[in-house]
């Protein structure tokens, strides 16, 4: 049987697929029609902080956009310059 047949699968509140990079976040990819196409997010993008912070995990990264309660600011290191992107989370649909 499957133990985890009642456990609810987190949600994507973002549309974004990353792997820690050091401190940092590399998006390897952004869901169609999600918060972070929407805003233009790129895969190849290395996210540094939101809102101002480091994430310390991955976990802690994804969760970060599942509890936000307002717009999230990214920082966002793209081609060697910096810049910023403002995502409101939203459960992502595929």
């Amino acid at each position: 049987p499957n133990q985890s047949y009642d456990e609810v699968f987190p949600k994507n509140y973002s549309g974004l697929q990353v792997e820690r990079e050091g401190e940092n976040y590399r998006v390897i990819n952004v869901a169609q029609n999600s918060a972070a196409d929407e805003v233009k997010i790129q895969k190849g993008d290395l996210i540094t902080q939101l809102d101002g912070k480091k994430q310390e995990s991955k976990s802690e990264f994804s969760d970060y956009f599942q509890n936000a309660e307002k717009d999230v600011r990214l920082e966002i290191i793209r081609r060697g310059k910096t810049i910023k992107a403002q995502l409101t989370p939203r459960p992502t649909i595929n």
